[in-house]
C-alpha cells in the first residue's frame, strides 16, 4: 500500500541552516536508539522534517528538535541515520546549509543523496501522534479517532490503521467458527470487539 502524502501545485524545495555542532549533538543523542548489528544499523531511517525555524529529527521512539538560523519551505525527508551522521561528522564549517528538493537532500551546494521526501502546504498536519512504538489494536484504534486522514498519513500511521481494521475482521471471523454452535452471529462478535476497544 502507498502511504506516501501526495501534494498538488506548491513549490517543492525546501532548506534550513543551522549550527553543525547542534545538529550533530542531537544526532549523537539519538544513536542509542540505533541496534549495534551493522547490517541491522543501515536499515535504520531518520525522518528530518523542516518546520517554521527549526527541524525535528525522529527515529522509532525518539524525537528531537533542532532550532535553525533559517528555515524555507516546509517539508519531510526520510535518510538513513548513519549516513546523515557521518555527513555531520565530516562537516567542517561551524554551520551547514541543507536544501531539500523530490527525491534530493543536498548540503553546501555541491553533495547529495537520494532520499523519499514530502512537501506540504501549511503544517496543519504536523500535529503530533502520540503512538508507542509497538502499539496495541486499541491505541491505533484510537489515534484513528483522534487524527484526520492527513495526519496519520504524513506520519506514517495510515497504514497500522489498515492492517488493524483488517485484522479486527478476519479474528471476529475466526472467532464465529468456534462460537457460531452457542448461537454467536458475526455481528454480537464485532460490537464485543468494539466495545472493548472503544471503536
Amino acid at each position: 500500500m502507498n502511504c506516501s502524502l501526495k501534494t498538488k501545485n506548491m513549490e517543492r524545495i525546501a532548506s534550513f541552516t543551522c549550527k553543525t555542532s547542534e545538529l550533530l549533538s542531537a544526532l549523537k543523542k539519538m544513536k542509542p536508539g540505533v541496534p549495534k548489528m551493522r547490517p541491522d544499523a543501515l536499515k535504520i531511517v531518520c525522518e528530518l522534517t523542516v518546520l517554521a525555524g527549526k527541524i525535528q529529527l525522529i527515529l522509532p521512539g525518539i524525537e528531537y528538535f533542532v532550532n535553525c538560523s533559517s528555515t524555507n519551505g516546509l517539508c519531510k525527508a526520510a535518510l538513513p541515520f548513519l549516513h546523515f551522521l557521518q555527513i555531520l561528522k565530516d562537516h567542517k564549517k561551524k554551520e551547514i546549509e541543507i536544501t531539500i528538493e523530490p527525491g534530493s537532500f543536498q548540503w553546501d551546494h555541491k553533495n547529495s543523496l537520494d532520499v523519499n521526501t514530502s512537501f506540504f502546504e501549511n503544517d496543519k498536519i504536523l500535529r503530533s501522534i502520540d503512538m508507542t512504538l509497538n502499539p496495541s489494536p486499541k491505541e491505533i484504534i484510537k489515534q484513528m479517532k483522534r487524527h484526520t486522514y492527513e495526519e496519520l498519513e504524513f506520519n506514517n500511521q495510515f497504514c497500522k490503521v489498515i492492517h488493524t481494521v483488517v485484522s479486527i475482521e478476519a479474528n471476529v471471523a475466526k472467532a464465529l467458527k468456534y462460537l457460531k454452535i452457542y448461537g454467536f452471529t458475526h455481528g454480537e462478535l464485532r460490537e464485543l470487539v468494539e466495545k472493548k476497544i472503544n471503536m
